[in-house]
């Protein structure tokens, strides 16, 4: 009965990760399953092998081999890992969790697909990477190595990728390079991802290319109208002039000159 009471003690906490910041105060029903189950009083560790499954409310999490110490309140599962809940679904090689820290690390081939509102209104966002550092009750997390981000028909890349989820928004940092279909694309050095309006902002040494199809201009054509002629290129060399007939003028007498002829 003592070593039952651990078993449950130590695996209801475990459960805290995989619902990513759910309200600790609402009292859930938690079910787990193994091939094996055992506990080490020495070590004070708790360990569940083989085909390791947990649940609790909507949320489920699995993996091969599952260790938790009551001591360090610390966890570790291995093996390949699968966390489930609501709205989120992430999954790695294997995954730590430090309880007094409320932070987990999941590392290796990384992927986590996060769907907003009723799961039917929005794309879903897909993050890849080779590890993301998660704090729950912060709801903020940290992915590193190769960070790769997919929302419909925009994808980007980056070194670094903060998230906020409280925010709805995505830091990329270093390397950034943003796409839309298949012409549209930018890239700069840091980047403001907002994933429930699906807009970027970008500063830092921003370089952005964009491709108006045939279609697109002819449309843009309809709607302003017809553009204005061109001004004429300038003149090289001053026109020539019309000039007007001169006037024959009437003689204006001069007495002073007759008067030295004589």
């Amino acid at each position: 009965m003592h070593k039952t009471l651990l078993l449950i003690i130590g695996f209801a906490l475990l459960m805290s990760l995989p619902t990513w910041a759910q309200n600790k105060e609402k009292p859930r029903d938690i079910q787990f399953q193994s091939d094996s189950a055992d506990y080490d009083e020495t070590s004070s560790k708790v360990r569940l092998v083989g085909n390791v499954v947990i649940t609790s409310d909507g949320a489920k999490l699995t993996a091969p081999y599952a260790e938790y110490d009551t001591e360090k309140e610390f966890a570790q599962f291995l093996g390949g890992v699968k966390m489930v809940g609501e709205q989120s679904t992430a999954t790695g090689k294997e995954m730590r969790v430090w309880y007094a820290e409320t932070r987990a690390q999941l590392d290796g081939n990384v992927r986590l697909i996060s769907q907003q509102g009723d799961g039917d209104s929005k794309d879903p966002t897909v993050v890849l990477a080779e590890t993301l550092d998660y704090n729950w009750e912060k709801e903020e997390g940290v992915a590193t190595g190769g960070v790769k981000m997919r929302q419909g028909v925009k994808r980007a890349y980056a070194d670094r990728a903060e998230i906020y989820q409280k925010r709805n928004e995505i830091l990329l940092i270093g390397n950034v390079r943003v796409e839309q279909g298949d012409g549209d694309w930018l890239t700069a050095q840091r980047a403001i991802y907002d994933t429930e309006k699906q807009t970027v902002r970008a500063e830092g040494g921003v370089v952005a290319k964009t491709r108006l199809e045939q279609g697109q201009k002819d449309e843009t054509e309809e709607q302003t109208g017809p553009a204005r002629a061109s001004l004429p290129e300038p003149l090289l060399e001053e026109p020539p002039y019309e000039f007007l007939p001169m006037r024959r003028l009437p003689s204006i007498p001069l007495p002073w000159l007759d008067e030295e002829d004589e």
